[in-house]
């Protein structure tokens, strides 16, 4: 299940130079939780400069996203933690155990009512903001699977490439479609014109609550994509495997249960295939 903001044709940004994230934690526990992460995570993480979306609004017609630019740490203490809530609560005590449950309470007393708006406004949430492409030739779909050492849905059958919106994405026109186009160039080995891109949604899913924005990407020749991938060895780096599916193939996918799918990747393909 995701909650979905529709970009309408014409978009813009604001980027603000204070961001509106509010760190739920001390200092004190801010430090012992990063030094915990390869023990709850099973994985080191670098602490670069990425994103955050801080708003979405509607204004005569056009779609602004306020964004601003925060650390990945602030991601993997907030939206992921509450993802891993009962992982994490079970190896800590003391004032950071009380400071977690504190977090985790001021984010799930109104879970029932979320919506897009209200997970966007909770300002002691990262919104760390992402991108997912699905490169197509109207035809067939490329789609990827995660390799088990990326740290962050490891195995999972994933859209054609993912990533985090980061500091050098932020100064440029478009940061969605600049990370889109870089990714693709980075996962893939291919270079698509970001005029070749649709922005469509933003979705953030009823597990980690973290903005993701879904772009589609028209090729016209799809085997030439596959190419780049078979010569490209950073491929492998976050993957393990590709394929191409028909439309037929994705809804197979998306009604197997043993697949692993993230909730936007399961909602960007649904909508790639309507």
């Amino acid at each position: 299940m995701t909650f979905d903001y529709c970009i309408k044709d014409s978009y813009s940004y604001e980027k603000i130079e204070k961001t509106s994230f509010e760190c739920p934690f001390t200092k004190d526990v801010y430090d012992s939780l990063v030094h915990s992460f390869p023990q709850v995570y099973g994985k080191k993480f670098t602490n670069g400069k990425c994103v955050r979306l801080d708003k979405c609004a509607e204004i005569e017609g056009k779609s602004v996203l306020t964004i601003s630019s925060i650390q990945f740490f602030d991601f993997l203490l907030t939206n992921f933690l509450y993802l891993n809530y009962h992982k994490v609560i079970s190896v800590v005590t003391g004032e950071v155990k009380a400071q977690i449950e504190h977090f985790y309470q001021s984010v799930t007393r109104d879970v029932g009512s979320f919506s897009f708006e209200r997970i966007i406004a909770k300002k002691q949430l990262s919104n760390l903001f992402a991108i997912s492409c699905i490169i197509s030739d109207g035809e067939r779909y490329l789609i990827t699977k995660r390799n088990g050492s990326v740290g962050i849905s490891n195995n999972f059958y994933s859209t054609t490439a993912t990533g985090i919106i980061d500091d050098e994405d932020f100064m440029t026109e478009d940061p969605v479609l600049s990370c889109c186009q870089r990714e693709i160039a980075e996962e893939i080995g291919y270079g698509i014109p970001i005029t070749d891109m649709k922005f469509r949604h933003i979705v953030c899913g009823d597990d980690k609550i973290q903005p993701i924005a879904l772009i589609d990407a028209k090729v016209d020749n799809i085997l030439r994509v596959v190419d780049c991938i078979k010569s490209n060895n950073s491929f492998l780096a976050e993957s393990s495997d590709y394929a191409l599916y028909s439309k037929d193939d994705i809804r197979k996918l998306l009604a197997n249960n043993n697949a692993l799918l993230t909730s936007a990747g399961r909602t960007h393909l649904e909508i790639a295939i309507r």
